[in-house]
């Protein structure tokens, strides 16, 4: 019985952890924060990207179309 005992008391300390401090949780979710912020910057950089080709486009096409019926 004590042997018992003494094993569940064993495997029931190795199955903890320690908890993460406040710096290792900072520095992971400022990790995950910078990745997000980067793709949500190259996303915006494209579709600022494509609007500008298109605005172009149709000011050229302005340009080019004659005026008047």
């Amino acid at each position: 019985m004590r042997i018992a005992s003494a094993l569940a008391l064993i495997l029931a300390l190795a199955a903890c952890q320690r908890e993460k401090t406040f710096d290792e949780r900072f520095s992971e979710a400022s990790s995950r924060l910078d990745a997000k912020a980067g793709a949500i910057e190259k996303e915006l950089a494209v579709s600022a990207s494509d609007a500008g080709e298109v605005a172009a486009l149709a000011s050229e096409e302005a340009e080019t179309r004659p005026e008047g019926p």
